[in-house]
């Protein structure tokens, strides 16, 4: 089976947002949540910050989703290893 060729810019946005946490005030509390936590990925969050990235430096896309980021994510986590 074939991969699909990434683009670098993507390739990138996931290097960076697989590193990222967010930070928020919920009822007097500060919950962190990462996109890896324990060992396990929050997807919404990984596409967000991916989106984040694109926007941060002027990337143009037009929409982005789950289904965007999936195809390349195994190529970028066997990289980490």
């Amino acid at each position: 089976m074939s991969r699909t060729e990434m683009p670098e810019e993507t390739k990138d946005a996931i290097r960076w947002a697989l590193d990222q946490c967010k930070t928020m005030e919920v009822l007097g509390d500060t919950i962190t949540e990462c996109v890896l936590e324990d060992g396990k990925m929050n997807d919404g969050l990984l596409v967000d910050f991916v989106r984040k990235h694109f926007n941060d430096n002027d990337i143009s896309y037009e929409t982005y989703d789950w289904y965007d980021v999936e195809p390349y994510l195994d190529e970028v986590l066997e990289e980490r290893e």
